[in-house]
């Protein structure tokens, strides 16, 4: 059989290596290239129980003399089986034997004669009125094998299988021959134009093999669906393929060999994502798990090097890419017969390589690739304009950016469809959507260098235009897709864009609007991306069954990655394993929904318009309130004051001088420190600019960038008066302009009902006083305090709690005091949805290498017999806030660091309030550094006795910072709490 297997996979690699020029067939033929290994030369039938071998006299004499290459030998023996079961009528036995003989003629590649026995074995049980049956199949499968290899028959391979599929289909079969006949259908299918019907067939396969427990064919068509759709969610493929790395068997050959497949995946994955080192160990292990086996194959030889030279040449190591680009070529010209890829596709590997090092070799690269793909019939578009593309770098790399520009004008217009003008048409209507995005971000970028050398309005309008178009395609690759770090990725890139165009040219050039609608959406991308995403897939789930099941599964998957969290999280390692069968297959299903979803979108040819973010000029923004937004590029410090009165942007060229100025002010403010003269120098970088602007509000919402969004900015001295912002301005903090819109839409309830809670941890009467922080554990305690609960008791935030009672009670307001053991995870979950204000007195836990685990120590919740409920430990990560249900206008985290994280360059800080924005909680009041659980008190109780006599939620913070500083309090003590909302 295992022959039998390697011959049938080896043609079909073939085939598919003759589609197209892409790492996914290349991938895919590889896996079925190193299932079975060259050289192994063990026969035997397919599907042997099935088939009844066993009891066919004589079989097992023809078999060995097969194997034995005693082919004579092999065909009398089975002639001779086969005429004494025709003589005794035994006619299912005699058509297994026929169809033996006809494998083993296909094998040794007696195309003609195994033909002719397959044809003669199919007349004879069609005459017999006998096709209900397996030989029947298998006969039409070998066929559809021949079809490929033999140009002796004029039907094509989908005929037989079509044929075999409705013969299995009216038997109402799911044997491993039904199951490998859907799987052979969908493999067909997926690499055509109808790979919905492939991706169809592989999951009804899939479905059938998870019932007999075919864990090898579960595995391949996992892998094929994945590798399929990864394009434009290269994280989610990713982790499923570490899934299934991590998931397989390793006990048989076959399981080294498929590891080997699984190594090289996730290393082209890692490089896809821009991870070169990783990809670099991964490929590493490939090689030497190949090593290892005793048939390694050729064809692998030649993908390894060439792709880990490509790793190499990112990370600017000449020596190596030279070693492994040599490697790779050398073993490319080694193998005969069928290439694991086109040799246009090698040419155009080396040339990339080649780009960090000698543009001369790129070039020269890129002519040889370019003169194979010019003499195909029908070339590929994405991979002419891709070769267009590195040329273009190429030629800029030589300092030659008018002839670049020509180039890359070609590549857009060949992948936007509108020919071959030298005048780019700037579309998006396309069905390259990703590949177009990226080419857009570059074409900006060559547009801009031809401004610099010779500055002119074409150049410049084309590098905005180019912007604006990768604007357009993000924002709708974002709307689809369910792959949260391929948005961050999507973000980053779009910052980087919007940097280089703003360190380029003179501010003057461009309209305040314009710079204003850069710099509000390269913030916060992602998060914004998330919500807009979320809420159009709410909209359309009502009348629109593919979005409610998108829905769904985006809901189990945060589901099973939060179990599988809080499992890390306790050390239970079996259940998190248990979990990741389940999160794989969800995973799956997302990936093809989100295909399907992708696939019939309709596209329009519009750019986003300049008007979405700045048009709440007129009718969101109140009188008397400013936005001051500071955007942070390589050069720069972007200041753009927006008001009623229109958009006023200034620049600051000393970026290290104010980054000093920050970091300086942050030391003196956090250590209790005269921080006098570092707030003096802060304000006059960053508030003198806008001074006229802040001398007519009453209402200032920063909207800050790396580090400054750990900036209390109400403690700086206002430019107009000198003193702090906060005596005579509301101040609060948004993520960027965009949510602050969306933030603002959600209007404050009249009677604003309150679910407060305070697990206190231990003995409150004890240590009233002493000064306790609350929490900011850091990671590699977080499993021990999880598992253990060894958190520090906090007496002050039970009286914080039932003042909170007394208040609202005085008023007879609707709220809720959870208290001490009370104090659950489930308990705040079930009541969320009850209460416009939510209160959490916490420890916290911040992780900047680990955001997902960062969250809220609450009380465990017990058994009836006293032991802990393991599935409510206590602990709240950042995943089931973003899940939370809930209609709360604020949530109020009195915790330490609540509002810090790590800060991702495009996205901003990755903290506990961007998960509940994301809950659709408009506005949090979280702390940007550790505070002591005696002061929180304090400031928590008068925030709330403001809040309810009707100011909104920053006027009622400002007075309560106003208070808390007539009290003599440090801004250590009262600036740490900040809004972030309206």
């Amino acid at each position: 059989m295992q022959i039998m297997i390697r011959g049938l996979c080896t043609k079909i690699a073939a085939k598919l290596l003759s589609l197209r020029v892409c790492k996914l067939n290349l991938v895919f033929a590889l896996f079925l290239l190193l299932v079975i290994p060259e050289g192994f030369s063990q026969y035997g039938p397919l599907y042997w129980d099935l088939r009844g071998y066993d009891s066919i006299p004589d079989y097992r004499k023809a078999m060995n003399a097969f194997n034995q290459k005693d082919y004579p030998m092999a065909f009398a023996f089975l002639d001779s089986i086969g005429n004494e079961l025709y003589a005794t009528n035994d006619y299912r036995k005699y058509y297994v034997v026929r169809n033996e003989k006809g494998v083993m003629k296909y094998i040794i590649q007696d195309f003609e004669e195994s033909s002719r026995v397959f044809d003669s074995n199919l007349e004879m049980m069609i005459s017999n009125h006998d096709t209900l049956n397996y030989e029947f199949a298998i006969a039409l499968r070998i066929k559809s094998y021949l079809a490929i290899n033999w140009d002796g028959i004029s039907q094509s391979r989908i005929h037989f299988l079509e044929r075999q599929y409705q013969v299995l289909k009216q038997m109402g079969d799911d044997s491993p021959i039904y199951i490998d006949c859907l799987g052979d259908l969908g493999l067909l299918y997926i690499n055509s134009p109808e790979t919905e019907l492939g991706i169809n067939y592989l999951l009804e396969s899939k479905k059938l093999a998870v019932k007999h427990g075919l864990t090898n064919t579960i595995l391949i068509n996992d892998h094929t669906i994945t590798n399929k759709l990864s394009v434009e969610q290269p994280y989610l493929a990713l982790e499923i393929f570490e899934n299934q790395l991590k998931t397989s068997s390793q006990s048989y050959y076959r399981d080294s060999a498929t590891r080997v497949v699984l190594l090289y995946t996730i290393a082209d994955k890692y490089q896809k994502i821009g991870n070169y080192q990783k990809a670099i160990e991964f490929f590493n292990q490939a090689e030497i798990v190949q090593k290892a086996t005793a048939y390694p194959h050729l064809n692998f030889k030649a993908a390894v090097p060439l792709e880990t030279s490509a790793c190499y040449s990112k990370l600017g190591d000449y020596t190596n890419f030279l070693l492994f680009s040599g490697l790779g070529l050398q073993a490319y010209e080694q193998i005969s017969g069928n290439r694991p890829f086109p040799r246009s596709y090698l040419y155009a590997k080396v040339a990339e390589g080649f780009l960090p090092f000698n543009a001369d070799s790129t070039l020269f690269y890129l002519e040889k690739a370019r003169t194979i793909i010019d003499s195909q019939e029908n070339p590929e578009v994405d991979n002419l304009s891709r070769i267009l593309e590195f040329k273009s770098r190429a030629l800029m790399k030589k300092g030659l950016a008018p002839q670049a520009l020509v180039t890359v004008k070609e590549a857009v217009n060949l992948l936007n469809g509108a020919g071959t003008d030298e005048t780019v048409s700037f579309i998006c209507n396309t069905s390259y959507e990703d590949g177009l995005r990226k080419l857009y971000l570059w074409s900006s970028e060559v547009y801009l260098e031809n401004y610099l050398l010779k500055p002119d309005n074409e150049s410049l309008e084309g590098a905005i235009k180019s912007a604006f178009c990768c604007d357009t395609l993000t924002r709708r690759l974002a709307r689809k897709i369910s792959d949260a770090n391929a948005l961050l990725d999507y973000s980053k890139a779009y910052k980087t864009m919007v940097s280089k165009i703003l360190d380029n040219v003179e501010l003057a050039e461009l309209s305040p609007e314009v710079i204003l609608h850069f710099v509000a959406t390269a913030k916060a991308y992602q998060l914004m991306s998330e919500i807009d995403r979320f809420a159009y897939a709410h909209a359309a789930a009502g009348h629109d069954s593919l979005w409610k099941n998108k829905l769904f599964l985006d809901e189990r998957a945060r589901v099973l990655n939060n179990q599988k969290t809080t499992a890390l999280l306790l050390k239970n390692n079996a259940l998190s394993d248990s979990l990741e069968v389940e999160i794989r297959n969800c995973l799956i299903e997302t990936i093809v929904v989100n295909h399907s979803i992708i696939k019939r979108q309709t596209i329009l040819n519009e750019y986003i318009d300049l008007d979405l973010d700045i048009s709440i000029q007129n009718d969101k923004t109140e009188k008397q309130q400013l936005f001051i937004d500071v955007f942070h590029t390589d050069k720069k410090i972007i200041l753009s004051g927006f008001d009623q009165h229109g958009t006023s942007v200034a620049e600051i060229h000393d970026t290290r001088q104010f980054d000093e100025a920050i970091l300086a002010f942050h030391r003196d403010i956090k250590t209790g420190s005269d921080h006098a003269a570092s707030a003096d120098r802060l304000s006059q970088l960053l508030l003198s600019p806008m001074a006229d602007k802040i001398a007519r509000a009453e209402k200032i919402t920063f909207i800050p960038d790396n580090t400054l969004l750990y900036v209390p900015m109400e403690v700086l001295p206002d430019p107009n008066t000198g003193r702090m912002l906060i005596e005579n301005h509301i101040v609060s903090y948004n993520y960027s302009l965009p949510l602050w819109k969306k933030s603002a839409l959600k209007k404050l309830e009249s009677e604003p009902g309150i679910l407060a809670i305070a697990p206190v941890y231990g003995n409150s009467q004890n240590g009233l006083n002493s000064v306790s922080p609350r929490g900011n554990h850091s990671l590699k305690h977080a499993a021990n305090d999880v598992e253990g609960f060894n958190l520090v008791s906090l007496p002050y935030s039970e009286i914080e709690a039932k003042g909170i009672d007394s208040l609202y009670k005085s008023r007879s307001i609707d709220h809720k005091i959870l208290l001490n053991e009370k104090a659950t995870k489930s308990n705040l979950i079930n009541n969320a949805g009850d209460y416009n204000i939510i209160h959490i007195a916490s420890h916290g836990l911040v992780s900047r290498d680990n955001p997902e685990l960062s969250g809220l120590f609450l009380s465990q919740a017990l058994m009836p017999d006293g032991t802990v409920d393991l599935t409510d430990n206590g602990f709240l990560h950042i995943g089931e806030l973003t899940g939370l249900k809930t209609n709360a206008s604020l949530v109020v985290l009195s915790a330490c660091s609540s509002a810090s994280g790590s800060i991702i360059d495009g996205e901003g800080v990755m903290a506990l309030p961007r998960a509940l924005i994301f809950a659709g909680v408009p506005n949090v009041v979280a702390s940007l550094w550790n505070v002591n659980d005696t002061n929180t008190s304090d400031l928590m109780l008068l925030f709330y006795r403001h809040l309810l006599d009707g100011v909104s939620y920053a006027e009622a913070l400002r007075q309560a910072k106003l208070d808390c500083i007539s009290r003599g309090f440090l801004p250590l003590n009262w600036a740490g709490f900040v809004l972030i909302g309206d």
